[in-house]
């Protein structure tokens, strides 16, 4: 067991480093998200101010930009955020620290997921695949919504790897929050693992497949989390 904990330990901290990399040689807003088209991370600058807003201000309920209300994007960025903030003030590094931990924890439940239905190299190979990938590197360094999204995403699929037939007690539910949390992320993309789960429920085998009501229960449970937002 404490072996196993040392490689996730391992894991998280190497995908931290090679994901953290550089976090504050750029300024608000001026990383490439496609350096191809030269399109510029230029949502992070209105996220960035409404977070520290937050922060400074102790409203946590109603996100604002420019003194007016930003009600177009979920708050748990904002949330997220600000808690950094708070802990350690503002920077470049406090501004993008959910970023960063979304995208190292995305890496190591990719390791996990692998290491437990094709083994450790599988994990290993995994791992540095995920690494490899240019947009991750760059979600992981910015304030926007995408790192953390697909954290919650790859959580709530992998959660079904684990369990396909949500049979555990608590797996609906379980699944259902993680979306519910991936909907106070961005919004209607959010809603792309209970897609995922419909889906599943068609085209499974018998075996694996989920019954209606623990499909009922994930809804349920994702209505619950995102629904007051």
């Amino acid at each position: 067991m404490e072996i196993l904990t040392l490689k996730w330990i391992a894991v998280f901290v190497l995908a931290l480093v090679v994901l953290g990399f550089g976090i504050s040689h750029c300024g608000i807003a001026a990383s490439l998200v496609d350096p191809i088209n030269k399109i510029p991370a230029q949502d992070e600058a209105v996220y960035a101010n409404t977070a520290i807003h937050m922060a400074a201000d102790g409203d946590w309920i109603s996100p604002k930009f420019l003194g007016r209300y930003a009600f177009y994007k979920p708050p748990l960025l904002y949330w997220t955020t600000a808690i950094g903030v708070k802990l350690f003030g503002p920077s470049l590094v406090s501004l993008r620290l959910p970023s960063l931990i979304a995208g190292a924890l995305t890496a190591l439940l990719v390791f996990g997921w692998l290491c437990r239905f094709r083994g450790m190299l599988a994990g290993s190979l995994g791992v540095l695949l995920v690494l490899s990938d240019h947009l991750l590197h760059v979600m992981s360094r910015v304030m926007m919504c995408d790192a953390l999204l697909v954290f919650w995403i790859t959580a709530a699929m992998g959660w079904v790897a684990y369990d396909p037939g949500l049979r555990r007690r608590g797996s609906p539910w379980i699944f259902g929050a993680l979306a519910g949390l991936a909907i106070m992320t961005k919004g209607v993309a959010g809603v792309l693992p209970l897609l995922a789960l419909v889906l599943y429920w068609i085209l499974a085998p018998p075996k694996d497949r989920p019954r209606a009501r623990a499909v009922g229960l994930a809804f349920a449970a994702a209505a619950a989390v995102g629904g007051p937002w």
